[in-house]
């Protein structure tokens, strides 16, 4: 959250919240409520990002949507890259996943250490047995 202006939007659905949205029986049809979706938003993004979101839930709280878990997006940050430019955008959230491996395959291992085998060749299959070899027979 940054400012006075996201601190004002707060105050404004905190006082729906503690005000006007106990006179009116609960009838949310969407996980967590549209409020504390307009809170966390806010806190999330800030002012100008999260009262667009808070408004895009608003407009799908109507009777014909089936409603369901909707989550507050998580808020990415810009790549920098060598030159300082703007590149793709990486997820701050903690649970994300690690740095993709790269598309490069690794190194083979020099021959003759045993156990080294390069990472795309699988070992050759196992020679089959017929019916009758398995029973004895030939």
């Amino acid at each position: 959250m940054s400012g006075s202006p996201a601190r004002a939007l707060l105050a404004a659905v905190r006082f729906y919240q503690r005000a006007i949205s106990p006179v009116f029986p609960p009838r949310c049809r969407f996980h967590p409520s549209c409020s504390a979706y307009a809170v966390e938003a806010l806190e999330v993004h800030g002012a100008g990002r999260g009262t667009w979101l808070a408004f895009r839930r608003l407009a799908r709280c109507a009777s014909w949507h089936p409603g369901g878990a909707d989550f507050v997006p998580e808020r990415t940050v810009p790549q920098r890259t060598d030159r300082g430019s703007r590149g793709t955008a990486e997820t701050t959230h903690s649970s994300c996943t690690a740095a993709q491996p790269s598309a490069q395959s690794p190194e083979p291992a020099a021959p003759g250490v045993a156990g080294a085998r390069r990472p795309d060749s699988a070992p050759p299959p196992a020679p089959r047995r017929s019916a009758q070899q398995e029973a004895g027979v030939a």
